[in-house]
């Protein structure tokens, strides 16, 4: 497959505004060791897609983003998906990981698999994480806080590769502190006189630190009624952590009711419908809640009883 250029990609402006891939994807040139021309092209998604939905991502992301580019939009499909599952089948394994800054769990570690016929090249990135009260991600560069080995990898196929952290920070943290572990597949630059586009993925693990001796609780300060990123009416809690260790909306039991409405939200259903809801030490949160409104409901009242687990 040769060609001189495919031009300018397409950008994440196609995805509506609270699309789940928007703010996870870019797109970004490989550069040439033979020439200053970027005809390489590696879309990045940074999501941790399920095995099982990889393939209908990569379809949705031709219907949005290639359509329109017939030359760029074959060179994936004939690239990335007839060399089969290389680019697919890279798992993660924990999303989050629970430390401390002294003893034993003061070491953790982030398991890779690699379910392809190719080797699999990949790097680990530590990024110093802080939420906004929506839920707003800003990170920055912190590879100095952690002992990672190794930082970079070449998984042989079926193989497993286990990355080893472990904090090397203050043992004295006044609150916790939270990272993200960024496993990025590396794109690996094609022959000489070959042009193409890869698509790879980047894995997310989330890794909270907790001081010594601290505590969390959630209060809740108000309930009001909002829309999620397609549009339904859901319930959301504005809640705050006055404590100075992280705490977890999805350890909590929540109640809601309005009229002769009633539902329970149990931790083990926060868990899987939203993932851990994190809250920051001293910090406030507005989150959405899982569950449907019905119609006619202006108004949810709603209480949380929190019970860390062990």
């Amino acid at each position: 497959m040769r060609s001189n250029s495919y031009g300018t990609p397409p950008n994440n402006t196609k995805l509506r505004i609270g699309h789940p891939l928007r703010n996870r994807m870019k797109w970004t040139p490989v550069a040439m060791k033979h020439t200053k021309k970027h005809n390489q092209y590696c879309l990045v998604i940074n999501t941790a897609i399920k095995p099982s939905r990889q393939t209908k991502a990569l379809h949705a992301i031709h219907k949005i983003f290639l359509a329109p580019y017939p030359l760029l939009a074959f060179a994936i499909f004939a690239v990335c998906l007839s060399l089969a599952t290389p680019v697919l089948a890279m798992s993660v394994t924990p999303v989050a990981i629970d430390m401390t800054t002294s003893g034993r769990k003061a070491r953790g570690q982030i398991t890779i698999v690699n379910d392809g016929t190719k080797q699999l090249p990949v790097e680990i990135l530590v990024k110093r994480l802080e939420l906004d009260e929506n839920g707003n991600k800003t990170t920055t560069p912190a590879n100095d806080d952690f002992y990672v080995t190794p930082v970079q990898t070449l998984i042989d196929p079926g193989a497993t590769q286990t990355i080893r952290l472990q904090w090397k920070g203050n043992a004295q943290i006044p609150s916790s502190q939270h990272y993200a572990f960024l496993v990025n597949q590396v794109p690996v630059t094609m022959p000489k006189g070959q042009s193409g586009v890869q698509v790879v993925f980047n894995f997310e693990t989330i890794v909270n630190i907790a001081p010594p001796g601290g505590k969390a609780s959630i209060q809740l300060l108000e309930t009001d009624i909002g829309k999620d990123s397609k549009g339904i009416t859901r319930p959301a809690v504005r809640v705050k952590n006055p404590g100075n260790s992280y705490a977890k909306l999805s350890d909590a039991t929540i109640k809601l009711s309005s009229g002769s409405w009633s539902k329970t939200l149990t931790p083990g259903y926060l868990r899987q419908s939203m993932g851990m809801g994190l809250l920051q030490a001293g910090k406030t949160r507005r989150i959405l809640l899982p569950v449907d409104v019905p119609r006619g409901v202006r108004q949810i009242t709603a209480s949380i009883e929190y019970k860390p687990r062990k």
